[in-house]
Order: C-alpha cells, then sequence, then structure tokens
C-alpha cells in the first residue's frame, strides 16, 4: 500500500452502514455483504456474496467530487466532502455546510474540511478569492442579510433592480442555494 495511506482511516458512511465506508483521505469504498435475490420463476431467495471495492468518484457540475450510492435499490449520489465531514468531524452547532479550508474542492482530506454557516462560507471564499461576479463582497452580504420576501424595498425584485441581476439569483445568494463560486470576484 502506498505510504500516503498510512494513517488513513475508515468509517462508515451516515446513512449507509454495513454498505460504505468513507476515509479520513476523501476515499469511498464498499464493503463486503451478502444480498438475497429471489431465483426467477421458483420464488427461491438465494445469498449472493458482493466483494467490497473502493468506489469511483467522479466531478459534479459545481467542482466538487462526488459518489454513487446504492441502497435497496436506491441510487444517488453524494458528495464525498459531506461524508467525510459527518463521519469524522463533529458538529455541536448544527452548521449546515463543509468548506475546503484551502479553497480546493476535491481536497476532502478531513484535515481540510470544517462545519460553517452560509455567511462563514461566503466570506472564507472572499477571503481565499475564490468569488467571481459583478457584485462586491459587500453587495453579497447586503442581500443576504436585508432580502425579505414581503417587503417592498427589499425583496428579490427590489434587490435585483438595485444591482442590476436576476431575481431569482437574489432569492438564491439570500438563501444560499447556489455555489457563488461561479458568479462572484474579487
Amino acid at each position: 500500500m502506498n505510504d500516503i495511506y498510512e494513517q488513513e482511516s475508515w468509517k462508515e458512511v451516515v446513512g449507509y452502514e454495513g454498505v460504505y465506508e468513507v476515509s479520513s483521505y476523501g476515499r469511498v469504498r464498499s464493503l463486503d455483504r451478502i444480498i438475497y435475490r429471489e431465483q426467477s420463476g421458483n420464488k427461491v431467495v438465494i445469498p449472493i456474496p458482493i466483494k467490497g471495492k473502493l468506489r469511483s468518484l467522479r466531478q459534479d457540475k459545481d467542482g466538487y467530487l462526488i459518489v454513487s450510492l446504492s441502497k435497496h435499490g436506491t441510487k444517488v449520489s453524494k458528495r464525498v466532502h459531506r461524508l467525510v465531514a459527518q463521519a469524522f468531524i463533529p458538529n455541536p452547532e448544527d452548521k449546515p455546510q463543509v468548506n475546503h479550508i484551502d479553497g480546493r474542492k476535491n481536497n476532502n482530506i478531513v484535515s481540510n474540511l470544517c462545519w460553517v454557516t452560509s455567511l462563514e462560507n461566503i466570506s472564507h471564499s472572499w477571503g481565499k478569492g475564490l468569488r467571481r461576479t459583478k457584485l462586491s463582497l459587500d453587495d453579497v452580504l447586503y442581500i443576504y442579510e436585508v432580502y425579505t420576501p414581503h417587503d417592498e424595498e427589499y425583496n428579490q425584485h427590489a434587490l435585483a433592480k438595485k444591482f442590476n441581476i436576476h431575481p431569482r439569483f437574489v432569492r438564491k445568494v439570500a438563501n444560499a442555494e447556489i455555489d457563488l463560486n461561479k458568479y462572484i470576484i474579487c
């Protein structure tokens, strides 16, 4: 085995216990297990051993590494950095987002991740110079803080007009629903 993985540790993927594990280095593997399938035609259930293996990772549209997981016949794609954080990093304040400390979305080593609020994540990315759009940091923070859906002065249409951006973009900025790294520049 490579020396780089000597200190690697593995924990079960939250919600997929007994099926998948994630490592402190951001790798994901399936576990050896037995599944039971009905043999066609005679209703006999047969056990089928499945050998565990490392799972392939790929990039999603936002540049994050994702992995496909399956449980009870349902396949889903999960972002690897969230799996690592859920398994290895306590989140006593129940913060909703996982931040890449070095700003690199493919560096999912546990020491490079931390739980953050949306505002902390935005502020960090500005500090790292990762944002790209015609909005300034002050503009983004202003929208985030003042957006009020039913207020005539601070609803999405009023703020969109003020900053000359699409109203839907205002709502998504305010609700931290999009990856602003695509839109904001320093």
